[in-house]
C-alpha cells in the first residue's frame, strides 16, 4: 500500500511521498551494487526508456504543451539518437501504459516522473560515460546539449506547483496515482529489455 499524502500536502509532496518506494525500488533495481554499466545495459535502459517516453511525452504534451515546447528536442528524439549513434537499428515500440490523459492532474502525475528521470539521468551518464568510453554523441537523452538541467528544474517544479496551489484533493490522488502508474510502466518497459 502506498502512502497518502495528507490533505493539507502540496502537490509535490503528495507525488514525492507517493511514489517514494517505487522511486527508491526502480533506482535501486537499475544500479545494484557491483554492477557496471556496459553497452548492453545501456541499451537496454535506452530501449525501455524509449517504449514509456515515447508514449507519455505525447500523452502529456497534448495536455500541457508548454511541457514539451521547453524539451526541444524531444526526449523521444534524444533517445533515438542515442540508440542510433550505438549502431541500434530496432526500437522500442511506445508502451500502450499511456491512453489520452484525461486531466492536467493525471498529465502532472506523468511528468513529474519524466522530468525526475531526466535529473536522475545525469548520475547514470556520468556512470555511462566512465564505463563506456563514450562521448556527447550517445548521451543525448542524459545529457542534453544545451540545456540548463537546474533551470529546466526549477522552472518545472514552479510550475507544478503553481497548478498544485489550486488542486484540491482528488486532483492530488489522480496526479499521485498517474505517477506510480509512470513508474510502473518503467519497471515494466526495462524487465521486458532485461535490465531489472
Amino acid at each position: 500500500m502506498q502512502p497518502q499524502a495528507s490533505a493539507t500536502a502540496s502537490l509535490r509532496e503528495a507525488l514525492r511521498s507517493s511514489t517514494a518506494a517505487a522511486h527508491a525500488a526502480l533506482d535501486q533495481s537499475l544500479a545494484p551494487a557491483g554492477v557496471r554499466w556496459t553497452r548492453e545495459r545501456y541499451v537496454a535502459f535506452l530501449q525501455g526508456t524509449l517504449a514509456v517516453v515515447s508514449a507519455a511525452e505525447p500523452a502529456v504534451a497534448a495536455v500541457l504543451p508548454d511541457f514539451a515546447s521547453c524539451h526541444e528536442p524531444t526526449r523521444t528524439k534524444r533517445l533515438r539518437d542515442d540508440l542510433v549513434a550505438l549502431g541500434v537499428e530496432v526500437l522500442a515500440p511506445p508502451s500502450a501504459a499511456f491512453p489520452r490523459l484525461a486531466s492536467a492532474a493525471a498529465a502532472w502525475g506523468v511528468a513529474y516522473v519524466l522530468e525526475g528521470s531526466q535529473l536522475g539521468g545525469r548520475v547514470i551518464a556520468g556512470q555511462v560515460a566512465d564505463a563506456l568510453h563514450v562521448g556527447d554523441e550517445a548521451l543525448h537523452y542524459l545529457r542534453p546539449a544545451g540545456v540548463a538541467a537546474e533551470t529546466r528544474s526549477k522552472a518545472f517544479v514552479a510550475a507544478l506547483d503553481g497548478f498544485g496551489a489550486s488542486a484540491n484533493a482528488r486532483d492530488q490522488r489522480v496526479a499521485a496515482a498517474w505517477a506510480s502508474h509512470t513508474f510502473a510502466a518503467f519497471e515494466s518497459a526495462f524487465r521486458d529489455e532485461g535490465l531489472l
